[in-house]
């Protein structure tokens, strides 16, 4: 089992995505194992329990990144039309399950894992492997979290009501 991203550094989404093909054949291989097993959290977390979880959050994580063209094409819409009242409100209403199904989740998971606004890198956070320490790039989702942050100024304004 490769463990090469236990290093405590800022990694990168690309070898985030490098490491999901590389070790792709052993998660499909202990998923298929378990199939239909129930694996309840208890004390006794195995290697491969810890192996599994990680590659689905950075699975997650990934699934994610694949938003950044989307993002920043919201981003160079956003920027002709942040002028105009309507046409916002008409934008926003294109993108707005977008924000609350993506955006919000994305938000809370990876970017306020402290609770104190003070994060700067994503934490790739997992109950079975809490002493993980393990964060990616915040310049690689610049799209996603510009998008994001400005999302939350358009609801939160009193103006947009």
């Amino acid at each position: 089992m490769d463990n090469s991203l236990y290093d405590g550094n800022i990694i990168s989404i690309d070898k985030v995505e490098f490491w999901l093909l590389k070790n792709q054949d052993e998660y499909n291989h202990l998923k298929s194992l378990r199939e239909g097993e129930l694996r309840p959290l208890s004390e006794y977390v195995t290697a491969e329990d810890k192996f599994v979880d990680l590659y689905e959050q950075l699975d997650e994580v990934s699934r994610y990144h694949r938003f950044e063209p989307y993002c920043k094409e919201q981003l160079e819409i956003y920027a002709l039309i942040k002028n105009d009242g309507l046409k916002l409100k008409e934008w926003f209403s294109t993108i707005e399950s977008f924000y609350y199904e993506e955006l919000i989740h994305f938000s809370v998971n990876y970017l306020d894992y402290l609770g104190n606004g003070k994060e700067y890198h994503l934490n790739v956070f997992s109950q079975l492997n809490k002493e993980m320490k393990l964060f990616i790039d915040r310049d690689d989702f610049k799209n996603t979290i510009s998008l994001s942050n400005i999302l939350n100024s358009i609801i939160s304004s009193a103006e947009f009501e």
